[in-house]
């Protein structure tokens, strides 16, 4: 995260995405790349307070709390909403689960394409 290609990737995440969502994230990009190391360490400290308010019984609740707000607004700002509202999207990670997502009632593809994966596209 403390590289420069982190607020890069950051801003790349909004292509695609509708101007309301594409917005906030490129913003965040520039900002992050202006304050690169002082961020970086907010976040590093958000994310270590979360893991010990999760461990410690009395702060557990609100910090599960609070870690759902935070996974939000990083699939928010971070993975542009993993690009749901593109029609591109993809269930997991790279190392996970490949099944396409349906597309949004206005981004449904023609009947003619599959909702599959193109890996398993591949292999037939």
């Amino acid at each position: 995260m403390f590289s420069k290609g982190f607020p890069q990737m950051l801003a790349g995440a909004s292509s695609g995405n509708p101007a309301a969502f594409a917005s906030p994230i490129t913003w965040s990009a520039t900002f992050i790349d202006h304050h690169l190391v002082a961020v970086n360490a907010v976040f590093a400290t958000v994310q270590l307070a979360l893991g010990l308010g999760i461990a410690w019984r009395p702060t557990a609740r609100l910090a599960l709390g609070t870690s759902v707000a935070w996974a939000l607004g990083v699939w928010w700002f971070g993975e542009g909403l993993g690009s749901v509202l593109t029609g591109n999207a993809w269930c997991g990670s790279a190392t996970g689960s490949r099944r396409r997502l349906p597309h949004w009632p206005w981004r449904r593809p023609a009947p003619s394409q599959p909702l599959t994966c193109r890996r398993n596209q591949a292999r037939s």
